[in-house]
């Protein structure tokens, strides 16, 4: 059974703020996230999945179950203090098997 979109009225917890993420060397581990949703991606930014929010030096990575990219679908994850370059290959997501 599919899980639903998240929505302004779900309760969340507050979104975690990490210290020392080094780009190109630290990985945000979102894999069973977009698993649980039954999201594989290539490209989740583009998609409307995620976003990575620049905003006073710091980097909000932000989720949003239903792909829209719509602000108000979007919930923020984590806080990457003090960065600012944050990209797609600092994060680990569910990949289509383009193989076939």
């Amino acid at each position: 059974m599919p899980v639903p979109p998240l929505s302004l009225s779900t309760p969340r917890p507050p979104s975690s703020v990490i210290t020392d993420f080094e780009v190109g060397k630290d990985t945000i581990d979102l894999y069973d996230l977009f698993a649980d949703f039954g999201i594989e991606s290539a490209d989740p930014i583009g998609e409307g999945f995620l976003e990575l929010q620049v905003t006073g030096g710091h980097t909000n990575i932000r989720f949003g179950s239903d792909g829209t990219g719509g602000v108000a679908s979007f919930v923020t994850l984590a806080t990457l203090q003090g960065v600012t370059t944050a990209s797609i290959a600092d994060i680990i997501h569910p990949q289509p098997d383009l193989s076939l």
